[in-house]
């Protein structure tokens, strides 16, 4: 027997079939308070083949009012449903706008140099694997999960704090050399 999760559709439908006299032909299943986003986040959980699901939405009205217009976006994975408004979208263009493209570069004076990205990692097991692995180990055992956990665990034991202080200093000098161009 298959075991439902409280609150899925599949539970939802057993107990108002449950509850539904033998005398009714017709049971109404009121989705709202599940959500879409819910009800795609169980089909990516079920679907290998299917990492997310985009939804987009407009918001129209039929009077005109001040907030009757917008619309959003949602990102459902497995694990996440996140979501953003126009009207967050119109915050960060205003940005821009007002900042330039320096001035709202992604994370706000905070700049990544290296990223650890799982697909590269994927890609080195697919190398390793062509060159010879070493005795007892099976590359093609090696899960997405597996990647995930070794990547956590990398990035845990690795301190890059004077190679950090190293950039730093580079991005400094490099600094004051365009302000002396600007100068000049």
């Amino acid at each position: 027997m298959e075991i439902i999760a409280p609150g899925s559709i599949a539970g939802m439908a057993r107990d108002k079939l449950d509850a539904a006299g033998p005398e009714e032909v017709e049971i109404e299943i009121d989705l709202s308070d599940l959500g879409d986003a819910t009800i795609f986040q169980a089909i990516v959980r079920r679907c290998d083949q299917l990492d997310h699901v985009t939804i987009t939405s407009g918001w129209t009205c039929s009077k005109m009012r001040p907030d009757g217009f917008g619309g959003g976006v949602t990102v459902v994975t497995a694990d996440h449903i996140l979501s953003s408004s126009t009207s967050e979208m119109e915050y960060r263009l205003l940005d821009r706008c007002e900042y330039g493209e320096l001035g709202c570069a992604p994370g706000h004076g905070s700049h990544v140099l290296l990223r650890l990205d799982e697909a590269d990692v994927r890609q080195e097991i697919i190398t390793m694997a062509e060159v010879g692995s070493p005795a007892g180990a099976d590359p093609s055992a090696v899960t997405g999960e597996d990647i995930r956990m070794a990547c956590l665990k990398a990035v845990e034991a690795t301190d890059l704090a004077v190679q950090h202080e190293a950039i730093a200093a580079i991005a400094a000098r490099a600094a004051i050399a365009i302000a002396g161009q600007r100068s000049a």
